[in-house]
């Protein structure tokens, strides 16, 4: 199983906490998605879910670290800046206390297919994620998690169904991303499927 290992290159510079201030509406959200078992940690102890907030108007943006989800609270230890990435390369770099997440690319591809973009979630559901497959914007089965492959996918769905705020990801069992123009209304779009 391969599930929550980062499969980009991944440059890691290690530098302090963004200021917390910063961080306030990320953890927020973040706390009651771990609350709502929407992000957290699966049978294996392997970390599912994660969130970002696109960094003061540019492609840059700031998002969970790698194997958070077993904590129920997360500190400005546990963000990082993810500040250059080239998907088509499955290279990104990252600058604070911890690695990116494992479905950083994904974020990214999102982040700059639409400017609006300002908020991404993915979560896991199992229930939402059977009940919507095939019916909201879905992955192909054989694009799996953390590939610049999934990284396309989910952005072309996402240019072509500019309404839609929520993408099911086929080849990634339970997987959902939900985004928009802030990180509550990429809640919100998710609380109106979650079952």
């Amino acid at each position: 199983m391969e599930e929550g290992v980062i499969k980009f290159r991944c440059e890691h510079i290690v530098s302090t906490a963004l200021p917390d201030d910063f961080l306030s509406d990320l953890k927020h959200f973040r706390q009651l998605l771990y609350m709502q078992k929407l992000i957290g940690v699966d049978g294996n102890e392997i970390g599912y879910g994660n969130i970002s907030q696109r960094y003061n108007d540019t492609d840059q943006f700031i998002i969970s670290g790698t194997q958070t989800g077993h904590l129920p609270e997360l500190s400005s230890s546990h963000f990082t800046k993810v500040e250059a990435f080239n998907i088509a390369n499955n290279w990104l770099k990252c600058c604070g206390p911890i690695k990116a997440s494992s479905e950083s690319l994904t974020h990214a591809a999102l982040y700059i297919s639409n400017k609006n973009i300002n908020a991404v979630i993915h979560i896991h559901h199992e229930k939402t994620w059977q009940k919507y497959i095939h019916k909201l914007p879905t992955t192909t089965a054989n694009i799996s998690y953390g590939s610049p492959e999934m990284a396309c996918a989910i952005s072309n769905l996402a240019l072509h169904n500019p309404k839609q705020k929520v993408i099911i990801m086929s080849g990634h069992k339970d997987g959902i991303i939900a985004f928009g123009e802030s990180l509550q209304i990429a809640y919100n779009e998710l609380m109106k499927i979650i079952s």
